[in-house]
């Protein structure tokens, strides 16, 4: 059915504007590491010299490119998201000079942030296309920003938050263009679909379920299906050339993206790599993101109410999500939660929007009390989410994982690295098996439980030593396992404590005052948009 109530498009900017200052005033003090260290020394090697190459490779084994240079293996798009971000730190130099390693992490988290707020307020606009009631629609879009793992992803400068954005932006279209095909639509949703590929090649899998659907949408309309295809191209392919444009001025070639297709990333078996995406004790998605528990309740219900919608989701995510399924690599570490299926986060919980709505409407019938209970095991259900998201958010993911590593080789013994198919780096294989086995498949060591261990302990001062005494692992071992290194690490994960603890005090507390009132000022120009959106006349209801 057409929507309930219609945000306008300035009610849009202003949530979006809510958002974007929440996820800032709740952000991380962490600045980019690992994966995201070239993408944003990318995005500042383009401001600052516009060029391409810059000074870390990435893996370290990564070999060179033009002239011998080292250049980003991750895609363009990833590290566009980051121009808003250095030239932010720029302006902040220029007023307080002297800190530019203080601004690096601040500014680090611009774009992310801003892209997790449009991917939330794009759900919303999602529950409301599909017909659910406004408040619904809000509830369930602060259920996705802040009781999933996408707020902490929103907290991070990887690219999950951008490739969010982009696969939720792309189903909304296809789903629009599929019901009413235009040429104005169709040029949309080839750019959306240019930069869902641009976000992560491998997401070019969703373009294929897209292109599926509409074809089985409008089979034998040739005329409309014309239109798409022609329209959809000159939409799509000026943004996509942004790939082998890049492949080019990097490796000299438009097909070679750096990567070594030599090591045999996809050679998990299927099911295997899909119980530990959903199902595994340290890794399941259902376990950083507890409110798509509803949505697994509420697939029956989700497809009798909207099974095209169902068939268009499984189509676009399906294939992504099996493709991670086969690899070795699948829960994306070291991240929090399985990594790569941040982008479905949302779409997964249309579902649960669904349910809600349904209870919400049920509350005036004679079964009521039966609708008021099943709404406050929605209220439990999301309240466990917050708190898991709070645990991740407390502290950067490394130093729990690093903590692990260490308890793990003082009491199952350090693990043989020497048939690892990608080489180590300090003495660790990254995500290789060897060295996060026990963030998987280990009730010892789940990092949940790991964050909230390291919390008490952390509010109360422990050294090593007395936090030792009751960590996850003592369940199991009486035996005291040195944790000292990787301990001393921890700290929580919020960048006004740096700013305080580098003498910086004043900064800080101006940029969380310009956010604070940000927030204010948006949800009060925000609030009577809200309260207007339903007075008007309901449209006409369709059959979808």
């Amino acid at each position: 059915m057409h929507p309930r109530f219609i945000l306008t498009r300035r009610a849009q900017w202003l949530l979006g504007g809510v958002l974007f200052c929440f996820f800032m005033l709740t952000g991380s003090r962490e600045r980019p590491w690992s994966d995201a260290t070239p993408m944003f020394e990318v995005a500042e090697a383009l401001v600052n010299r516009g060029e391409f190459n810059i000074a870390t490779p990435w893996p370290v084994d990564l070999h060179p490119g033009r002239g011998g240079k080292t250049f980003a293996i991750a895609p363009l798009l990833q590290s566009l998201q980051h121009v808003p971000g250095v030239l932010v730190r720029h302006g902040l130099m220029k007023i307080w000079p002297g800190t530019n390693e203080l601004s690096l992490p601040f500014a680090a988290h611009i774009g992310p942030a801003a892209l997790a707020a449009f991917a939330v307020v794009t759900f919303i606009l999602l529950c409301q296309w599909l017909g659910l009631g406004l408040g619904v629609s809000l509830c369930s879009g602060l259920v996705l920003a802040t009781c999933t793992m996408l707020w902490v992803y929103a907290r991070s400068p990887y690219a999950e938050a951008l490739q969010t954005a982009c696969f939720t932006a792309f189903l909304l279209q296809t789903a629009k263009v599929a019901e009413k095909p235009t040429r104005r639509g169709a040029v949309v949703l080839g750019i959306t679909a240019g930069l869902l590929v641009d976000a992560k090649t491998v997401l070019a899998l969703a373009t294929l379920g897209a292109a599926a659907f509409l074809v089985a949408t409008h089979w034998r309309r040739w005329p409309v299906l014309k239109t798409l295809v022609l329209w959809g191209l000159l939409g799509f392919v000026p943004v996509c050339a942004l790939i082998p444009f890049y492949n080019w001025a990097r490796w000299g070639s438009p097909w070679h993206e750096g990567y070594d297709f030599t090591i045999p990333v996809f050679e998990e078996r299927l099911p295997l790599g899909l119980w530990g995406l959903f199902l595994s004790p340290g890794k399941s998605l259902l376990l950083y993101c507890p409110p798509l528990v509803l949505s697994l309740f509420a697939l029956p219900r989700f497809w009798r109410r909207h099974k095209r919608m169902a068939c268009l989701l499984l189509l676009l995510a399906g294939p992504v999500v099996l493709l991670y399924g086969k690899m070795l690599y699948w829960s994306g570490d070291y991240a929090w939660g399985p990594r790569y299926l941040t982008f479905a986060v949302p779409v997964f919980m249309l579902p649960a929007a669904v349910w809600l709505d349904d209870l919400w409407s049920a509350r005036a019938t004679a079964q009521r009390w039966w609708a008021r209970t099943r709404l406050l095991l929605f209220v439990g259900v999301c309240a466990t989410g917050l708190v898991v998201t709070l645990l991740g958010a407390a502290f950067y993911w490394d130093h729990y994982i690093r903590i692990t590593q260490d308890a793990r080789d003082a009491w199952l013994g350090v693990p043989d690295r020497s048939g690892a198919p990608t080489p180590t780096v300090d003495g660790l294989c990254g995500a290789c098996f060897e060295d996060v086995h026990q963030l998987q498949w280990l009730p010892a060591f789940v990092p949940v439980e790991g964050h909230y261990w390291m919390l008490k302990h952390a509010i109360r001062g422990d050294d090593w030593q007395v936090a030792a005494h009751d960590a996850p692992w003592s369940r199991y071992t009486r035996k005291p396992l040195d944790i000292e290194r990787s301990y001393a690490r921890v700290r929580f994960d919020w960048w006004p404590i740096e700013f305080w603890q580098q003498a910086r005090g004043g900064m800080g507390v101006v940029l969380c005052l310009w956010f604070v009132f940000g927030l204010f000022t948006c949800s009060w120009l925000l609030w009577p948009q809200i309260k207007t959106a339903g007075t008007g006349p309901l449209p006409e209801p369709t059959v979808r």
